[in-house]
């Protein structure tokens, strides 16, 4: 693709809470990017760890990155969508990406987007990291929920502009801000957990031209350590994507034991031509599986776990459910939002 007679500025927010552990790995390597035309918005969102002192370091070290210390959270809004909010406000660029502080991006990683974003005049685009790689459990799993998202999202469908299908990454969303500003933003969504998914649905429903791709090696990312890192993700963010519904949640539920549990019983059940069908959904699955962890780089074992993890998913997100009821809304990050507060979109 070619390279754009002008780069446009390209603001970067990266809000973060009590991410001393990655934040400076993160900040490295976007300052690190070859992107001739970049600001970086580092909002420290009432850290009580080392975070903010670690963005003042590198802040002092280049004029490129600027910091945002919040103290106090206004109210009807979750912690990250309003320290994501405070840094585009702060922003100039025509361009905004929104990332995380566990990201880390290889130096050609925006100006590649870019090019591509440009080229094809795209409006939103979203890059799927690749996992940093723990144990087998942990990675089966990660690489079993890009699979699931994968055929929920339909990504081959979500850069055709008629279609409905949307898909949104916290760790890659690079937004063209007039776009942006159309949709309504951030306080349009100020309440979601899930705030990548609904900042793609909001775009995609006001007419912005949206892509998603597998970055690859372009840029990597930490979601939490093992299968327990991975199902306390999950913990959280769960029963918000099913609209904090237990009929909804039911329903998927079904959903799945009828279309991924199923053909493994029938296969111990049958004993005719029948089984044949059975035998071949088993092999399609398993080969999609298989595939997915091949393209992300954890080769094709995990496919072998698929049965597994789809019993732990269901697991997970009936645990979530449970968890966010008994306690009455979600805790994360040593903040706690009531379900009734959660469940409120009249103001959105």
């Amino acid at each position: 693709m070619p390279e754009p007679s002008e780069w446009p500025l390209v603001s970067v927010v990266v809000p973060a809470r009590n991410e001393e552990e990655e934040i400076e790995r993160c900040l490295r390597s976007l300052l690190g990017m070859d992107y001739p035309v970049l600001e970086i918005i580092a909002v420290d969102d009432d850290s009580s760890d080392q975070t903010g002192v670690i963005m003042e370091r590198l802040a002092r070290q280049d004029e490129r990155l600027k910091v945002i210390h919040l103290k106090e959270l206004p109210e009807g809004w979750l912690g990250k969508t309003h320290a994501m909010f405070k840094g585009t406000q702060l922003a100039k660029g025509e361009f905004i990406l929104f990332t995380d502080g566990n990201v880390f991006f290889e130096p050609e990683t925006l100006q590649l987007a870019m090019r591509y974003m440009i080229h094809n005049k795209f409006d939103n685009i979203n890059l799927y990291p690749q996992p940093i790689r723990s144990n087998y459990w942990g990675n089966a799993m990660t690489d079993f929920f890009v699979m699931m998202y994968l055929v929920w999202s339909n990504p081959k469908k979500i850069s055709n502009s008629s279609s409905k299908a949307y898909g949104g990454m916290g760790q890659f969303i690079l937004v063209k801000r007039t776009a942006y500003e159309k949709a309504g933003g951030l306080n349009a969504i100020r309440r979601r957990i899930v705030e990548d998914f609904a900042l793609a649905r909001l775009l995609k429903h006001s007419g912005a031209r949206q892509d998603m791709l597998l970055g690859n090696d372009l840029l990597r990312f930490t979601w939490g350590i093992g299968l327990k890192g991975f199902m306390n993700i999950v913990k959280k963010n769960a029963f918000a994507a099913h609209g904090y519904s237990l009929k909804r949640l039911f329903s998927i539920t079904v959903n799945f034991i009828l279309k991924a549990i199923l053909p493994y019983v029938m296969l111990f059940i049958l004993r005719d031509a029948r089984i044949l069908g059975y035998a071949l959904s088993v092999l399609i699955i398993h080969g999609l599986f298989g595939y997915v962890g091949f393209r992300l780089q954890s080769g094709w074992r995990s496919s072998l776990a698929f049965p597994f993890c789809v019993t732990l998913l269901l697991w997970a997100w009936w645990r979530s459910a449970v968890i966010t009821i008994r306690q009455g809304g979600v805790r994360w990050r040593d903040r706690f939002f009531s379900l009734e507060f959660l469940r409120d979109n009249s103001s959105q």
